[in-house]
């Protein structure tokens, strides 16, 4: 006899990330999403109560990403919604527009932004425009002042233009002129149809590089938490929601779609359940 289990009983993955517009005012040259300069409109709000309810069936964390969250108008009524749902939210953003969006930061958990390099050159090329160290470490003294429990997590896509860089950028993270409670190391990866797609061979490198180099970084600097993606070694599901409420799977370029969290909530629930119960070890928990 078959148990058939209830809907509240139905454990997700604890960590999601939200792509909650595909817009930037940036042009990173190593973005595999396929950001635009206008979007028509998305049924934000509407989505952001539906992830909330997640919270029931063990949703935990919610990384609102893009294209630039914070280019979003509607980003402050979103983190509302989902605050009071009771989700830890985490935001990734370049940084550039936080200083005009200081009122919420107070609501956010973590904030993740991208650091390539301490040499300005790279950070320049990688980033499409000039941006120093010294622009990071403001915006981080900035948001720390206002509120210091904000955990800091400091993004490096590793290419062969700044693979050979990691150490001297790990020796300045480890000097404390930067906070950074967690250094988050990503293997390039090259997207059809994205900016990144014509560098994949100038900047591209293998599992083996990169692994190497993760590992040279954990061993040298123990703090902060060193913490890797590494396709070739362990395979990671990040489960994402795109702007128009697709749920989807994606694991090192591969997309499996899982439905329409709007309007095929319970669906997608029961697909994302299986999917929990059947690859626990290999969903990214958000930790």
């Amino acid at each position: 006899m078959s148990v058939r289990l209830s809907k509240t009983n139905m454990q997700i993955p604890p960590f999601m990330a939200f792509l909650t517009t595909m817009q930037c005012n940036l042009n990173c040259r190593v973005c595999s999403e396929r950001v635009q300069k206008q979007t028509d409109p998305a049924p934000t709000l509407e989505i952001g109560k539906k992830l909330a309810d997640l919270k029931q069936h063990g949703l935990k964390t919610l990384a609102l990403s893009g294209g630039e969250p914070l280019m979003h108008h509607k980003l402050g009524q979103l983190i509302g919604i989902l605050r009071e749902g009771g989700l830890k939210l985490n935001l990734i953003t370049n940084g550039s527009m936080l200083e005009d969006n200081l009122d919420l930061l107070s609501q956010i958990d973590k904030i993740c932004l991208t650091l390539f390099s301490v040499n300005s050159d790279v950070n320049k090329y990688l980033r499409g425009r000039q941006g120093s160290i010294e622009n990071v470490i403001d915006l981080i003294d900035t948001v720390t002042n206002i509120n210091p429990s904000t955990l800091i997590q400091l993004n490096t896509p590793v290419t062969k233009m700044n693979i050979e860089g990691l150490s001297d950028l790990g020796k300045f993270i480890m000097s404390g002129e930067i906070k950074a409670d967690a250094w988050l190391l990503l293997k390039f990866i090259a997207a059809e149809n994205t900016s990144s797609w014509k560098l994949k061979d100038k900047l591209g490198i293998s599992d083996e590089e990169f692994h190497g180099a993760v590992k040279e970084m954990k061993g040298s600097f123990p703090q902060p938490n060193v913490i890797s993606s590494l396709p070739a070694l362990t395979p990671t599901n990040v489960i994402h929601v795109e702007p128009d409420g697709l749920v989807t799977n994606r694991n090192n370029g591969t997309l499996d779609v899982l439905g329409n969290i709007i309007q095929e909530h319970e669906l997608v629930i029961s697909r994302l359940h299986d999917l929990y119960l059947n690859q626990q070890d290999r969903i990214y928990s958000g930790d």
